[in-house]
């Protein structure tokens, strides 16, 4: 899909084709563009980097290595490329602003068009903004692109102060950080789904809490039962980060005085 719209390209009928056609599913109707430089089927399903289209791969009456990408803003396909292993019937995916080619012969290649950037040391849970501008082998620049705001994702590491402040026979008190000093705490917004179970796999979970506070009271639990814990950081807009382990811990045996049983 780009830009809402689905596009389908190549395949054969009693010859290879180079057609590429739109498919608009909100006006429920087709559109011909410019048709494809070379005529093929069993293609890669295209991955979508930066609004264009990447197609590599498929046969011909020979296997192919070809690499061509659609840039439906100019209705227009350039030739980038090529695999450097020709295969047919494969897949794609995009990952981080490059093209992943995978399948037939157990191959997996990459392929990076030079349109993405990675940003690193960046806070977690705070909005950024980014815009673009490219720039010619004579020096020639374009214009910046529009801006584009996005949250990191939200983070969760070991509290300083221990994991288990209040362990009863029926409950447990369970904390943790919002970040690292190294590599900076959580921005106003974030909240966390901590979960408890009796198997390190987390299946089931027997107890769990979303809260906007870095501890969390997980009630209900069994006596002298072992218990594992994890939270899931959630950023300001809602984007669920990775499940940190916490650890675990063995509740009291029944009817032990704790404070709070």
């Amino acid at each position: 899909m780009l830009g809402g719209k689905a596009y389908v390209a190549g395949g054969y009928n009693g010859i290879y084709r180079t057609e590429t056609e739109e498919y608009d599913p909100a006006l429920n109707t087709w559109t011909t563009r410019a048709a494809m430089p070379t005529g093929r089927a069993y293609l890669a399903a295209a991955a979508v980097i930066g609004g264009k289209a990447y197609v590599a791969g498929g046969f011909n009456g020979s296997v192919l290595s070809t690499n061509e990408d659609y840039d439906p803003a100019s209705d227009s396909w350039s030739t980038k490329a090529p695999m450097l292993t020709g295969r047919s019937d494969l897949a794609s995916a995009a990952i981080g602003g490059k093209a992943y080619f995978v399948g037939n012969m157990s191959t997996n290649e990459e392929f990076d068009p030079g349109v993405a950037s990675a940003f690193t040391a960046l806070s977690p849970n705070k909005q950024y903004t980014f815009k673009a501008k490219a720039r010619s082998s004579a020096a020639a620049e374009t214009a910046e692109s529009p801006q584009i705001s996005t949250y990191t994702l939200a983070a969760a590491s070991t509290s300083l102060t221990g994991t288990f402040p209040t362990v009863g026979s029926y409950y447990i008190v369970v904390q943790w950080s919002s970040g690292t000093q190294a590599g900076g705490f959580n921005g106003p917004g974030a909240t966390y789904l901590s979960q408890a179970s009796l198997n390190a796999s987390f299946a089931p979970v027997a107890g769990s809490s979303l809260t906007a506070n870095i501890w969390a009271a997980v009630p209900s639990l069994n006596g002298n039962s072992l218990y594992y814990f994890r939270v899931l950081p959630i950023n300001t807009v809602g984007q669920p980060g990775d499940y940190f382990y916490l650890g675990s811990t063995r509740t009291l045996p029944k009817g032990q005085l704790f404070p709070f049983d």
